[in-house]
């Protein structure tokens, strides 16, 4: 079986580790995360979407945060009361 390796650039590793401290120390300003903090699996694979995709850390933070406090926090409909 052969064995798969994805191969990265340098400068492209000095930049995804610049975004992800990035993304660190925003989600720590926001109180998101604490020191120390280790991600996950599902943070990393989610993280390396937003990174693909193109979001600065900022919108990483507040999609990710977001999308977590979503699934915790039911949304209510103003106009019915219903959920």
């Amino acid at each position: 079986m052969p064995e798969t390796q994805h191969r990265i650039a340098v400068d492209e590793l000095h930049k995804i580790v610049e975004w992800t401290s990035a993304w660190y120390e925003q989600a720590r300003a926001a109180n998101f995360v604490s020191y120390p903090y280790q991600a996950d699996n599902a943070v990393v694979a989610r993280l390396r979407q937003y990174y693909r995709a193109g979001f600065t850390p900022a919108q990483a933070v507040e999609a990710y945060f977001g999308l977590a406090l979503a699934t915790l926090i039911p949304l209510q409909c103003a106009c019915s009361g219903r959920r």
